[in-house]
């Protein structure tokens, strides 16, 4: 017998949303409780905009698998994009409870912090991902946890945040130390706090300018 999921991609293929929710509900006749053909037809109908039937799709996949991680992912965002901040939180929040190793579920709660300026929080989640995960292709986490310990040291002047601060902005050149706002602020936290040989030394290898304000203690950060 043919997995049904094998359809799934010329199906979504399809450049016209509907065709694409036709089939797809064509096929949820003969698998009524097929919680992938739910979540695709939900990201067909936030195509066309249609976002009370995008919702009440992953809430009936919900209902069927109230413990996958993906759906309450996928719920998330769909209240992120509601601008129901509180309600996307939970569902992300229990993205990870539901998979402890569920990386972008993990990134998502540390930007969310971030971005809300709750450092204490952030940190929480993005160490948890570089815990997780310390590879390039995670580098953005690691480099914001990084970002989230320089600004609380700024707040606490805290010593042992700002060698989180170092350590964290230095592992992440250490993956990608081509990029150059990487070098640029790890050059810029160096003369933050002091380490002027090592901010020359870094700086030689960094074409261009870097933008310290040692004054207001800020990094200008261009990630």
């Amino acid at each position: 017998m043919t997995d049904i999921s094998q359809k799934f991609p010329k199906i979504m293929e399809n450049e016209d949303p509907n065709q694409s929710i036709k089939e797809l509900l064509d096929l949820e006749k003969d698998h009524p409780l097929n919680i992938e053909i739910k979540q695709l037809l939900s990201m067909c109908y936030r195509k066309l905009g249609d976002n009370t039937n995008a919702l009440k799709q992953l809430l009936e996949a919900l209902e069927l698998q109230p413990l996958n991680h993906g759906i309450n992912f996928n719920l998330g965002q769909l209240h992120k994009s509601f601008k129901k901040h509180d309600e996307a939180i939970a569902y992300f929040k229990n993205s990870v409870t539901f998979n402890p190793e569920f990386e972008k579920g993990i990134n998502t709660l540390g930007d969310i912090f971030f971005n809300k300026k709750d450092f204490t929080q952030s940190i929480s989640y993005y160490k948890r991902s570089v815990d997780l995960n310390k590879n390039k292709d995670n580098v953005f986490a690691i480099f914001r946890l990084g970002l989230c310990f320089f600004e609380k040291a700024n707040i606490t002047n805290n010593i042992e945040e700002k060698k989180n601060a170092i350590k964290y902005f230095e592992m992440a050149y250490g993956l990608s130390s081509e990029e150059p706002s990487i070098q640029r602020n790890l050059i810029g936290i160096y003369n933050i706090y002091g380490l002027k040989n090592k901010a020359i030394h870094l700086s030689k290898k960094v074409d261009g300018v870097f933008n310290v304000d040692t004054l207001n203690n800020e990094i200008k950060i261009n990630c």
